[in-house]
């Protein structure tokens, strides 16, 4: 008999909702090129649009729509040297912007590196120290860690703006269905950033809002699609999935389950002396600490146990190097002894053999 599999790894990618693949798959005679200007490709266009009206009413925003590959890929458009001329990032931030402040220290570009934002007093103050007028400088706000779940307040946005003359990125991959009022975004940021993957939609896609004042050169030259801002033909299935992943949830409900079963796994791991996890307001993300036992040794017990769990950051490429998020909190022994379980829609039904496996797996480590 197989063993049955559970699925705890939704930081790193939300697997594609049933409702995004039933709703594609009424549109097989949708599907030319959005830029041509027969008929077909006007129908193309004319649902991308309705995507965007859709996208802006969900989450309250008036800004442009930008649609690309994903985060990483627009990370790379506003902070590529042509569009900032400084970088400040926190050593909490996805390894994505630690790449791309390294690529800009190999061609002497500006970055700052600041430390866990919500525990270090002075950030301000070597942020104002860095940051120079007349600089194009960008700030880029994670509004929730992947690791741990911890969630940053849009007061850190107010005090940047007023007290700095830095431009906000938000990087809000991972607050879809994970926080209260996801859908209120920060009123002072210039940019917000999505990944689809990150809530059911398909991969290979996300969608950025951006405030008319900014202009941003492109990262990618081509056919002039998207007023020229990201040239290429648009992926109009990826589009669409955007608003069939956001229409198919119920994000209160599921925010209603996932504090519910957290709590039951916190109380697991605090029967076992030997872990210690970290608290946070997000409704999905336990992230805990081994005091001996390595991420790989872990991994191993849950996997043969059918549980299929994180570690590190959410989307580095098969790599267990210890996490940067923890060293910054202080856990320095814990950068490389950590789990990360990531709950989601296909828990809430199986809570209890969930928890059996965990309780199983836990004991043994």
């Amino acid at each position: 008999m197989a063993l049955m599999r559970y699925y705890l790894d939704y930081n790193s990618t939300h697997p594609v909702l049933p409702e995004v693949y039933s709703k594609l798959a009424t549109i097989n005679g949708i599907d030319a090129n959005s830029s041509s200007q027969h008929s077909r490709g006007k129908s193309a266009l004319k649902k991308i649009n309705q995507t965007t009206e859709f996208l802006k009413n969900f989450f309250h925003c008036d800004f442009d729509v930008i649609y690309h590959s994903g985060a990483t890929e627009f990370l790379n458009t506003v902070f590529s040297p042509q569009n900032c001329d400084q970088l400040i990032y926190s050593q909490c931030d996805h390894s994505a912007v630690h790449k791309i402040a390294e690529f800009r220290r190999s061609l002497a570009l500006d970055s700052l590196k600041l430390g866990h934002l919500s525990s270090q007093k002075d950030w301000l103050k070597e942020l104002n120290k860095f940051n120079q007028s007349g600089f194009k400088s960008w700030f880029n706000f994670q509004w929730m860690n992947n690791e741990t779940g911890e969630v940053l307040s849009y007061e850190l946005i107010d005090k940047i703006k007023s007290q700095t003359n830095c431009l906000v990125h938000v990087d809000a991959v991972q607050v879809v269905g994970k926080i209260k009022n996801f859908q209120n975004l920060p009123p002072n940021a210039d940019i917000i950033t999505f990944s689809g993957h990150k809530f059911g939609a398909l991969k290979g896609v996300g969608f950025s809002f951006i405030n008319p004042s900014i202009k941003l050169k492109p990262l990618i030259h081509g056919g002039g699609q998207q007023n020229s801002m990201r040239s290429g033909t648009m992926n109009l299935h990826g589009i669409l999935s955007l608003q069939a992943a956001l229409e198919s949830r119920d994000f209160n409900q599921d925010f209603i389950e996932g504090e519910k079963l957290k709590r039951e796994i916190c109380q697991l791991i605090q029967k076992n002396s030997k872990l210690e996890f970290i608290q946070s307001s997000s409704s999905n993300t336990i992230c805990f600490m081994h005091e001996s036992l390595n991420s790989d040794a872990m991994l191993t017990h849950f996997d043969l146990a059918g549980l299929d769990v994180g570690t590190g950051s959410a989307c580095t490429s098969g790599s267990l190097s210890p996490s940067q998020t923890l060293e910054a909190m202080g856990y320095q022994n814990g950068a490389k002894r950590n789990i990360r379980l990531s709950l989601g829609p296909s828990n809430w039904e199986h809570q209890s053999e969930i928890l059996i496996k965990l309780e199983k797996v836990l004991d043994k480590i």
